[in-house]
């Protein structure tokens, strides 16, 4: 369980804006110019990696300006938000 909210990246043009906070359960949206386009590609992605972490009781929102790449912003913002570390396999 994480105790503080926190966010990355920005509103710029082709970049997005995620933000973790505490949840009940684990939960997420995704929102912005491409969130049609890219949904399924998406959802996938973010759920792999809460559940590379875990699976933390986070609500994670991303906020998508028409960035190609989010996986990144993502792993960062699970990383400071919840201080986790991705278990060694």
């Amino acid at each position: 369980m994480i105790v503080h909210s926190a966010q990355a990246g920005s509103d710029g043009k082709s970049d997005c804006f995620v933000t973790v906070k505490p949840a009940e359960t684990m939960e997420w949206k995704y929102q912005g110019r491409n969130s049609q386009l890219f949904a399924t590609r998406t959802d996938s992605l973010i759920r792999e990696t809460l559940d590379r972490y875990g699976s933390p009781k986070v609500c994670l929102i991303v906020e998508d300006f028409g960035a190609c790449f989010i996986y990144q912003e993502i792993i960062l913002q699970c990383c400071k938000a919840a201080h986790l570390s991705v278990p060694i396999v």
